[in-house]
């Protein structure tokens, strides 16, 4: 079973030393992310980041429901800056964005803090 607090802005919750790094996609011909967890109802920034902290990984990106992992560096991810299409927001923290549900399928990428 997932732990509360799944948010950053609940009572108590630690911050963690997560970087988020932008809106990115994945390089179709050299997909880099693995789909480690999906909840409909509870994938956040927060959680990902600790389900991928704890598992060793250096990144995590969120998307929807999915949370997405790599120890692969972003340099070929495919940057799209400010772009708006990261914008749905996360269904465990709706103050937190959690990327794109329309193409092209976009994901907030993060580097797991130490």
């Amino acid at each position: 079973a997932l732990a509360a607090p799944l948010r950053a802005t609940d009572a108590g919750a630690t911050p963690l030393p997560d970087t988020a790094l932008g809106c990115y996609r994945e390089n179709t011909a050299s997909p880099l992310l693995t789909s480690y967890a999906t909840s409909a109802t509870l994938n956040s920034p927060r959680l990902c980041g600790l389900l991928a902290r704890a598992a060793g990984y250096q990144f995590f990106a969120v998307r929807g429901s999915s949370c997405q992992v790599s120890n692969s560096a972003q340099s070929t991810l495919t940057a799209l800056g400010t772009s708006t299409t990261c914008t749905a927001a996360c269904a465990g923290d709706s103050a937190a964005k959690c990327g794109a549900r329309t193409p092209p399928v976009s994901f907030n990428l993060y580097r797991v803090g130490a």
